[in-house]
């Protein structure tokens, strides 16, 4: 590696992280209101958040895999399988974020493949959905480039403030290639 050059590890969040992982997706949340569903008010009040059970107990179904950019965790992307016997099948792409600093990276790209080798281990699961603001292009370009297509819209899914925002609702299915 050059100098300069930074070093991008894609990985399960491990229990000793549990902790980082709540200060990024707490500072995601305060930075993008925009685009997630959860304020970061409510996510705060909570004394552990869902995520940072799954990682404090290594829950093989409900995984939040992390980037980290020369060390430093830059990059959050979850995995939750459904549970109930009829839709395991399927699992959804849950709090993708890439921090500030390593935007234009492939950080995301690279988040995004992770998860889908994830499900896709799993040989039961046979389809990841998603949800994005609609208003929300490179995601959505993103996600595209990974083979999700949209499935459905919803206007109105989140309202605050006064103000609608759509969804789009993506769907990637396994393919011979996973």
């Amino acid at each position: 590696m050059s100098a300069g050059e930074e070093r991008v590890v894609v990985r399960r969040l491990q229990p000793h992280e549990s902790g980082v992982y709540r200060a990024v997706r707490l500072d995601c949340l305060r930075q993008h209101r925009d685009v997630f569903g959860t304020t970061p008010e409510e996510e705060e009040a909570k004394p552990v958040l869902h995520f940072e059970r799954a990682i404090l107990e290594q829950d093989p179904f409900q995984v939040m895999l992390g980037a980290f950019v020369d060390g430093r965790l830059s990059g959050l992307c979850g995995f939750a399988r459904e549970t109930r016997i009829k839709t395991r099948h399927r699992a959804e792409l849950v709090q993708m974020y890439v921090a500030p600093h390593a935007v234009g990276r492939g950080v995301g790209g690279r988040l995004v493949a992770g998860v889908l080798s994830h499900a896709f281990g799993h040989p039961e699961i046979t389809q990841v959905t998603l949800s994005v603001v609609a208003d929300n292009a490179p995601a959505v370009r993103l996600y595209e480039r990974h083979g999700f297509r949209e499935y459905g819209r919803l206007p109105a899914y989140f309202r605050y403030k006064g103000q609608d925002q759509a969804q789009i609702f993506m769907l990637r299915e396994r393919t011979s290639a996973d």
